[in-house]
């Protein structure tokens, strides 16, 4: 599984949990964890997360498939979600935040 090799890797000292410094590991293993709050993992916050707790936080990408909430996520719901999110407007870098001289300012 995906989510235990990360907790395998990340955990340095072998001692099957993962300390704030270890949980580094997790946050640059995958951009889904860049942002993650390790107290959220630690469920029962004893300043360390045991394999059960990480593996417990649900998966934020997995409820953008599973958008029927059967907690199964089938290849029609993953193209489905492709297909939405290729026909979503594209942006252009057009408008605000351009370089250039502003409004008042001289020709």
């Amino acid at each position: 599984m995906y989510l235990a090799r990360i907790f395998i890797v990340a955990d340095h000292n072998h001692d099957q949990y993962l300390s704030d410094d270890e949980f580094q590991a997790v946050r640059a293993a995958d951009p889904i964890f860049a942002d993650a709050d390790y107290s959220v993992f630690d469920a029962n916050g004893d300043g360390r997360i045991s394999r059960t707790e990480f593996m417990s936080v649900p998966n934020p990408l997995f409820g953008i498939y599973d958008r029927d909430k059967t907690c199964r996520v089938t290849q029609t719901q993953i193209d489905a979600v492709k297909a939405a999110s290729q026909t979503q407007p594209q942006k252009t870098g057009h408008g605000a935040g351009r370089k250039g001289a502003g409004a008042g300012a001289p020709p």
